[in-house]
């Protein structure tokens, strides 16, 4: 009599099946870099061309206007925290070049004047606008817009204010002070203290109540930056770590240092809660204003659109008076090396 076996076949055993899990780990351990490197790659090459479009608009507005937008209009000029006043942003301005003209032409250019903290661009009349997330204004590589919306400034009229869009990129606007780090030596004449001369329209190409042209720009046009990242905002990055949550700083339609205008100062990195300016300019803290520079979540530095239209970066942790030179649009200064 034959007898058949009813043994099944032999299946994994714990050990074999650990083994194939630990393989897989590994596999993926190995394979997640890369597919981050690709990630980044991605959203780095998606914000330069942000950029290259901030540029295309800012030349075509220039051709159409005789001039580049101002960092910051106020009417009247110059009034001061105690004189209402209405200012408004070269982001506003440039709203009809980047397909933006629906925004355009809901914003309010005339609100009644205000002082502090009503500036005008933050009127409730334009708070349909001024809450819009604008896709060319946000870098890919930062955290997603959504989570990081500006907020409402404290004291401001009216009530149940919606939070603002934010920017990832400023207009080169001005250099804040003359800190310990700023070598004022390589600037001729010095840009502050005994022998300084200032306009009060800001040393970089988007001034202060000005419509700049391009031949004044003689510090040569591929040599000067227009738009650099400041990214973000409106949270505080120091260093690539997380250093405050939200707040009011970021919104694009924010004509002041801590919105869409750099006002370069520098940060410390031995002295965070410092209040003097630092050495490093790039990639340090992304305040735009006190302590704070250019800024990325780019490993190799920040992306800089210079006056040319032209799109190239500048190293992380680049010092303070090297970006100073860069800023500066008719000082004549060496051009300096080694800064991508």
């Amino acid at each position: 009599m034959v007898r058949i076996s009813k043994r099944g076949a032999a299946g994994f055993t714990l050990v074999e099946l650990l083994v194939v899990i630990a393989i897989i780990a590994i596999l993926i351990s190995l394979l997640l870099p890369a597919v981050q490197k690709v990630r980044e790659a991605a959203s780095n090459t998606q914000c330069i061309n942000n950029l290259r479009q901030i540029g295309i608009a800012l030349h075509n507005y220039h051709t159409s206007n005789g001039g580049f937008p101002p960092a910051e209009a106020e009417t009247p000029p110059g009034a001061g925290s105690a004189v209402p006043s209405v200012r408004h942003a070269w982001t506003t301005f440039l709203l009809p070049y980047i397909e933006q003209e629906n925004l355009h032409r809901l914003y309010n250019f005339s609100p009644s004047p205000g002082v502090s903290p009503n500036f005008g661009w933050n009127d409730p009349s334009n708070d349909p606008v001024i809450s819009q997330d604008i896709k060319l204004f946000i870098c890919p590589s930062a955290p997603t817009a959504a989570g990081r919306k500006a907020n409402v400034i404290a004291g401001e009229p009216g009530t149940n204010r919606p939070t603002r869009g934010i920017i990832d990129y400023v207009g080169s606007g001005t250099i804040l002070r003359d800190n310990p780090a700023l070598n004022q030596s390589r600037f001729n004449p010095p840009l502050f203290g005994t022998g300084s001369v200032n306009d009060g329209t800001y040393f970089g190409i988007l001034g202060y109540n000005v419509s700049r042209k391009m031949q004044e720009v003689i510090d040569g046009a591929s040599n000067t930056i227009l738009v650099g990242e400041c990214a973000g905002r409106s949270q505080l990055w120091r260093q690539g770590a997380l250093a405050g949550g939200n707040s009011q700083r970021g919104a694009w339609a924010d004509p002041r240092f801590q919105g869409a205008v750099l006002q370069l100062d520098g940060f410390d990195p031995s002295n965070p809660a410092g209040t003097t300016g630092g050495i490093c300019a790039v990639n340090c803290s992304n305040q735009s204003a006190n302590q704070g520079g250019l800024y990325s979540f780019h490993p190799h530095g920040a992306n800089v659109l210079w006056g040319d239209s032209s799109v190239r970066p500048l190293r992380a942790r680049l010092d303070v008076t090297t970006v100073a030179t860069l800023i500066t649009r008719n000082r004549r200064e060496p051009l300096p090396s080694g800064i991508d």
